[in-house]
């Protein structure tokens, strides 16, 4: 993540009323990803000894299903009659629901009122579970659980959840579709 970035999103959790203690600074690097960082002689100490709130995040910048229920719950930013989300809520898991929707938000760009909070999420070539693995990098996982089965009966964590992911992308599309919405853009 530039510093821009960093930067970008931080003006922009900080203009829609997010809160973040002066001392700390949003940084990426390889080893740590994304994080804050200070030192702790910079933050105050606390008064009760019940810890310091350093940072807080209205319910308004949350990103999930949430925002595509109908009705949205106080609080949260209402985006059911915008989103194509709102029409398949109720054939689809809210888990996957809330996936949809921060695709359906990626696609749009800069349009998106989250476009600071989604660039700063990893591109695909940054993630690094099994589920991205090529089949060159995967052969390293062979003789465990997390890789195909020995027996050939059962399949393996990665296959089981890359499965169930699918199946869920899948339903969801097929949701879309029957809506008329334009799926071009949601891509496994």
């Amino acid at each position: 993540m530039s510093t821009e970035t960093c930067d970008n999103l931080t003006e922009w959790f900080k203009a829609h009323n997010g809160k973040i203690d002066p001392a700390l600074s949003l940084q990426k690097d390889d080893r740590n990803g994304y994080h804050f960082r200070t030192s702790v002689r910079d933050l105050p100490a606390s008064p009760d000894q019940n810890g310091t709130p350093v940072c807080e995040c209205p319910l308004n910048l949350t990103l999930s299903y949430l925002n595509v229920k109908i009705p949205a719950p106080p609080g949260i930013r209402d985006c059911s009659n915008e989103s194509v989300v709102s029409k398949i809520i109720d054939r689809i898991s809210s888990q996957t629901a809330g996936y949809i929707f921060l695709v359906e938000q990626r696609l749009k760009e800069k349009q998106s009122f989250w476009w600071p909070y989604i660039d700063a999420l990893p591109k695909e070539k940054e993630l690094s579970t099994p589920l991205w693995f090529e089949e060159a990098d995967l052969k390293w996982l062979l003789g465990t659980n997390m890789h195909f089965s020995v027996d050939g009966q059962n399949k393996s964590a990665v296959e089981q959840r890359s499965q169930m992911w699918r199946d869920e992308w899948k339903t969801s599309i097929d949701a879309l579709k029957a809506t008329g919405a334009d799926v071009g853009g949601f891509t496994w």
